[in-house]
């Protein structure tokens, strides 16, 4: 991204964000937030005030970056398995019961979007292999030892709301949310 800008930034701004990149590459963690407060400062000190939106909107892919990685590497990664989960959690909600009612609620409900309902029978079709990999998501929050235990944690959120799903093609689903649910409230060892 910043050498796709490198030429519509100013060189002190890049000279700045790659200074703040090449002191935190010794330390191995993405300075997002290092960064952010280097282009506020520079947005601050030397761009007019008329031109600020402009200018932030110019720079609105390396803003897009910075607020994906705020947590960081670690961050990042617990809301890209949330958004998967999320979405996973989202559609299966919506079949839980008789699958021909759901079908008939969905079909009303979207009157002006079928292709949107077609996309969610087919997701709902392939339940078994979307399980196998929410599955596999879950197994690899556990033994990675992702954080859990934090109720405000985006993850935490959706691993409730896997658990409470209650559609028959998603009960082994909603069991391994739960026991990564009590695994993260089990002390550590070094706890």
């Amino acid at each position: 991204i910043l050498s796709s800008l490198s030429g519509r930034i100013p060189a002190k701004l890049d000279d700045s964000i790659h200074a703040a990149l090449e002191t935190a590459k010794a330390k191995g963690e993405f300075p997002a937030a290092r960064i952010k407060k280097v282009l506020e400062n520079f947005v601050e000190s030397s761009v007019l005030p008329q031109d600020r939106p402009m200018f932030r909107t110019q720079l609105g892919a390396i803003y897009d970056v910075l607020d994906r990685f705020t947590g960081g590497l670690k961050g990042h990664e617990i809301k890209l398995w949330s958004n998967l989960l999320e979405k996973y959690e989202a559609t299966e909600r919506m079949f839980g019961g008789s699958i021909e009612a759901r079908i008939l609620t969905l079909r009303e409900q979207n009157e002006d979007d079928l292709d949107k309902v077609i996309s969610l029978v087919l997701s709902h079709i392939k339940v078994p292999s979307k399980a196998k990999l929410v599955l596999t998501i879950l197994n690899h929050i556990r033994t990675k030892c992702i954080s859990v235990s934090n109720a405000e944690s985006p993850l935490y959120k959706v691993l409730q709301d896997l658990a409470s799903l209650e559609a028959k093609s998603s009960t082994s689903v909603s069991l391994k949310p739960r026991e990564v649910l009590i695994m993260g409230q089990m002390p550590s060892y070094e706890e």
